[in-house]
């Protein structure tokens, strides 16, 4: 469900050719589908006329459709398998789907998942915190607070990044840290670890309002060894450590 969730909040950030794109992408398949129904209608509304044409059809040579058909699954197949290659699976929830399979039913009662929470999840600051320390705990004090930022620059935005600072922390797809090998690190990291304290220490700051934001208001960023593909074409309006920050806004455009 998180993955599938993601997929559509990606689509938040691309381009609207992107956007116009994948929308033309999604069509044959539907179009197909209400085509054999309506092919059913006009059978019934307009017997004669859908011999004639049924008639043409079946004089089409079959070595045509062969080609045809390997048209169709070559595209569909082509792009889901452009897709498996985005796809980040939580380790933790495909052992525990293990599990389950090879346990009897009756055997089952509760499978035990490592899905965003645990103790640094439990409040906004907690979550915050943790997200700040996944994100950034290499960075100096103004770049932990920039990571800081934009997490309250969403919360301060509802949308479909978030509707407060917990649930923008944890959005699916959106803080790689909760949802990549460091996720259960993130999830269980506590005060014993000093660089966390210095994350707890700037997460109270931010909710307490008391801060001034270093990126100018951004609201997206990504390391400088990654660019992702709602970044192309623009340029950051902040650069500080290793991240780049960007003013995009929901709509993902500027």
């Amino acid at each position: 469900m998180q993955q599938f969730a993601g997929e559509f909040v990606a689509r938040a950030q691309r381009t609207p050719w992107d956007s116009f794109v994948d929308g033309l992408n999604r069509l044959p398949r539907p179009l197909m589908t209400f085509g054999m129904i309506g092919l059913l209608g006009w059978a019934c509304v307009d017997p004669p006329g859908f011999a004639i044409v049924m008639g043409a059809l079946a004089a089409v040579p079959e070595p045509l459709w062969a080609v045809w058909g390997a048209m169709v699954a070559f595209w569909f197949g082509a792009r889901e398998l452009h897709k498996v290659r985005d796809w980040k699976f939580d380790k933790a929830i495909l052992r525990a789907a293990t599990e389950a399979a090879r346990t009897p039913p009756a055997a089952v009662t509760s499978v035990a998942v490592s899905a965003p929470g645990g103790p640094n999840a439990a409040t906004a600051e907690r979550a915050l915190a943790a997200t700040i320390w996944g994100e950034a705990r290499g960075e100096s004090e103004e770049g932990k607070l920039a990571v800081a930022s934009v997490i309250a620059n969403r919360a301060a935005r509802p949308g479909w990044w978030g509707r407060d600072v917990r649930s923008v922390c944890l959005a699916p797809a959106q803080f790689s840290c909760w949802w990549d090998a460091q996720g259960p690190r993130v999830r269980s990291v506590d005060e014993t670890d000093p660089n966390f304290r210095a994350c707890l220490k700037i997460a109270r700051r931010v909710l307490s309002g008391n801060y001034l934001d270093p990126t100018g208001g951004a609201d997206h960023y990504h390391r400088d060894d990654v660019r992702p593909s709602w970044a192309r074409g623009r340029k950051p309006i902040r650069v500080i450590g290793r991240h780049w920050f960007y003013k995009l806004g929901k709509s993902g455009v500027g």
